[in-house]
């Protein structure tokens, strides 16, 4: 074998692994039953999570689910006002459907006033219209303090622990540590006074300003809850990545919700913390219900820079008459307090107050880029004048028709494959034998690229399996027509083959380059369904290419190594 062929190998090889490595978590969830499944997700919820995650994903149109094209309503709006309406629109519909818990859910705009909404496997239509419908809730909330963070988690602990039997976490039992509550050197001081004009709050986030390392020691069979929790500082707890999705269940049990305070929640920060230690997790913060300042009465939220520190970013907001009232008092009773600023249920900032601000003018201070102080004033105007919307298309596609579709989808690409099959190995005999190895090759490896890349197989991209492979063969029909010429001019065997593969290559690279070209132009500029045809057809033409001018070309070089009067091909 000379060194070409050590490296077609390797490749070759390479190529093969990684796509049967990326399509592992498919297979696994395929081959898994209901009753396992459900089981894998009491036990090891990670696992079960990770493994949804990292498999090949179906669209609307296989898994069935909701399609929606709803369109704002400018009608109203100053010119002003209309620059930014639908960026503002689409972060409310954003964070609306992250409440469904759906998979995949598809949210991009179109045009200068609609959205594109679709959201697979949903199963209450009704529902996801409502809500999405609703006005944008933002409001200002009291963050309760240390000690009465440490009182609801101590209460946790004892509720879990006397239903511990239901295997809820893993415990190491020779560690008998109690909850440390770690006291907050920057709460000792007074909050200084501002003068008129001053900023009310103090930085807002970031995770290089928070110090992350003060460690919770409850990893104990006793601690059922808070060993599952990182490090406990200021006026929140941190959960790592890894606990996030166990946490979340444990806190939506009803023993968990009867074990809370009534006039408080827990609510987690919407934004990743990188971990000093390695890793990322999220803040979980525990919120009145009781004390807060409704956002309905915001006029207005810009991006302004710091006096103080020109090189930062600030954002600067107003309230109406009664938005300054209740802002007046609420910012006076709380003075030092941490607050959390929420939109439709997430937490998007968390500043401290420092003054009571008395004209409903105030300022959120802290290390925002461009791009994160432009977010979160849309974020805060997003709540205080949002613009009406209405449902302009709206589509239903059922499980079972999603069914139907995979069924035919699929009968169709194996009746195309199977005709190139047969029509290959009759017409070029063993040499057909090789191109359809390339077909299989082509499509393990599709389908792995398409589970890496988090593609969502779709219904068009079903008919761009099937256009894949003709293309798959093309290749091989160029380089065995060239062969065939080669072999006509008395050439030897290796000289044809050798001949052939370099003659064509050029002819293949141009029809694929081409065809490329028009399948990017479509992915980028193409919504919904042409998205997930374009997407696998130029997956397609990259692998078929490499199966044909790589994986083909080593085959056929082994089997000519060894001395042959005839090709059959």
């Amino acid at each position: 074998m000379n060194r070409s062929d050590r490296i077609r190998t390797i490749f070759s090889a390479i190529v093969i692994v990684l796509s049967l490595w990326f399509l592992w978590p498919t297979y696994r969830l395929a081959t898994m039953s209901k009753e396992d499944q459900q089981k894998l997700e009491i036990e090891n919820p990670e696992k079960i999570d990770k493994l949804h995650k990292k498999a090949l994903k179906l669209g609307l149109d296989l898994k069935g689910g909701m399609h929606l094209t709803l369109e704002v309503d400018d009608s109203q709006l100053t010119a002003e006002e209309k620059k930014d309406v639908l960026d503002r629109a689409l972060e409310i519909v954003r964070n609306r459907v992250d409440q469904f818990g759906v998979s995949e859910p598809t949210i991009q705009k179109e045009g200068s006033k609609r959205i594109i909404v679709q959201l697979p496997g949903l199963t209450d239509p009704d529902r996801a219209k409502r809500l999405l419908g609703q006005t944008a809730m933002l409001e200002w909330r009291l963050m309760r303090q240390q000690q009465e963070v440490a009182d609801v988690l101590n209460k946790l602990d004892q509720t879990f622990r006397k239903i511990s039997g239901d295997s809820l976490v893993e415990v190491n039992p020779e560690k008998t540590d109690t909850l440390g509550v770690v006291p907050d050197p920057t709460k000792a001081a007074p909050a200084a006074k501002s003068a008129p004009g001053e900023s009310l709050f103090a930085k807002t986030k970031g995770a290089d300003e928070l110090p992350l390392n003060v460690p919770l020691e409850t990893v104990d069979k006793t601690k059922p809850f808070t060993s599952l929790l990182l490090s406990f500082n200021r006026d929140w707890v941190l959960v790592r990545e890894e606990n996030l999705p166990l946490v979340r269940r444990m806190l939506a049990r009803p023993e968990a919700l009867a074990a809370m305070p009534k006039d408080s929640e827990f609510m987690w920060f919407d934004e990743w913390m990188n971990l000093s230690e390695g890793g990322r997790g999220k803040a979980l913060m525990l919120v009145a219900k009781d004390e807060y300042v409704s956002g309905s009465n915001l006029v207005s939220a810009e991006p302004t820079s710091n006096p103080q520190s020109p090189t930062q970013l600030s954002v600067a907001f107003t309230f109406n008459r009664k938005g300054a009232r209740e802002l007046s008092r609420f910012t006076g009773d709380n003075v030092g307090r941490f607050t959390a600023i929420i939109l439709d249920g997430k937490i998007k900032s968390f500043p401290v107050i420092k003054t009571k601000i008395p004209d409903g003018r105030g300022v959120i201070e802290g290390t925002f880029t461009d791009v994160e102080a432009r977010d979160l004033a849309i974020i805060l105007r997003a709540g205080a004048l949002p613009a009406p919307m209405f449902t302009r298309e709206e589509r239903t596609v059922g499980p079972s028709l999603g069914s139907d579709s995979i069924r035919q989808g699929m009968r169709a690409g194996l009746l195309g494959a199977g005709a190139v099959v047969v029509f290959m190995m009759i017409y070029y005999q063993l040499s057909g034998v090789i191109a359809t190895l390339g077909l299989a090759l082509t499509f393990l490896s599709l389908f792995g690229f398409l589970a890496y890349f988090g593609a969502a197989l779709t219904l068009p991209g079903i008919a761009g399996l099937v256009l894949t492979v003709g293309m798959a063969v093309d290749a091989n029909v160029l380089i065995y027509e060239r062969i065939r010429e080669e072999i006509r001019r008395e050439k030897t065997i290796r000289s044809a083959v050798d001949a052939g593969y370099e003659r064509a290559f050029v002819t293949i690279l141009d029809a694929n380059l081409t065809t490329l070209i028009s399948a990017v132009a479509l992915w980028q500029f193409g919504t919904g369904p042409i998205k997930g045809f374009a997407t696998t057809l130029s997956i397609g033409i990259l692998t078929s290419m490499f199966a044909a001018c790589v994986f083909c070309r080593l085959i056929f070089n082994l089997w000519v190594s060894r001395p042959m009067k005839k090709l059959s091909i």
